[in-house]
């Protein structure tokens, strides 16, 4: 009966768990549409672009400028079948800083 009610507790608190402020923002404004987390969609997953950026000059600068303009190019090697839309007329500014820094710290 411990056993029951315990795993219970734990089961419980684990589907309260926060998600983070920017990450909220994300999928507000779409960005998981074609961005999970894991594995690439449409777009990379978060995790490569995290990876991508990682030790960069600038990176939050660079990741910026792709999600505001837009863009299509190389990925890995390979060139992505759908270019990214530019968002700076549908995502506020402060917004889209909150959401690249969330990305660029999802390593």
């Amino acid at each position: 009966m411990k056993t029951r009610v315990i795993i219970g507790a734990v089961l419980l608190s684990l589907t309260s768990i926060p998600l983070h402020a920017s990450q909220v923002q994300a999928e507000k404004n779409g960005c998981m549409g074609c961005h999970f987390m894991d594995r690439q969609t449409v777009g990379p997953a978060i995790k490569q672009i995290a990876l991508r950026y990682a030790n960069q000059p600038n990176a939050a600068e660079k990741l910026y400028e792709k999600v505001r303009n837009g863009g299509g190019g190389p990925w890995h090697g390979a060139w992505t079948s759908v270019p990214m839309p530019p968002h700076a007329d549908n995502i506020q500014p402060d917004t889209m800083k909150q959401i690249v820094d969330w990305m660029l710290q999802q390593k």
